[in-house]
């Protein structure tokens, strides 16, 4: 973590490492060391997450969702990240909520086929 010219802080961290062990990083940035830490925290805690594997032969569509998202996670913005988690949440609330109708699951993957 360091300060830049421009006054924020930068913290950076590896995203993912290619086949070729080749490690591609990214940065968060904030206005306090402490922000920026929080930030930089947060993004290792969703990476660690994602690298969890399933370990039930069943999978829930909730379970599904949150693989998409990990797997999206690298190509994405935080901010566009951080709305399509948002998203999807509310629509797996939804379901939940109604049993998993097959309305809203279709609904759920014609989103998911849009953001893409």
């Amino acid at each position: 973590m360091f300060r830049r010219k421009n006054g924020l802080w930068e913290a950076r961290y590896v995203k993912e490492i290619d086949a070729d062990g080749k490690k591609k990083y990214g940065s968060v940035y904030a206005h306090s060391y402490r922000e920026v830490k929080e930030k930089r925290q947060g993004v290792l805690d969703s990476i660690l997450i994602c690298q969890k594997p399933a370990t039930s032969r069943s999978i829930t569509v909730e379970t599904l969702v949150k693989e998409y998202l990990c797997i999206k996670r690298n190509r994405l913005k935080i901010s566009t990240y951080q709305r399509y988690d948002s998203f999807l949440k509310s629509i797996l609330n939804q379901l939940s909520a109604n049993a998993a109708s097959y309305t809203l699951l279709h609904l759920l993957f014609m989103n998911l086929r849009a953001i893409v």
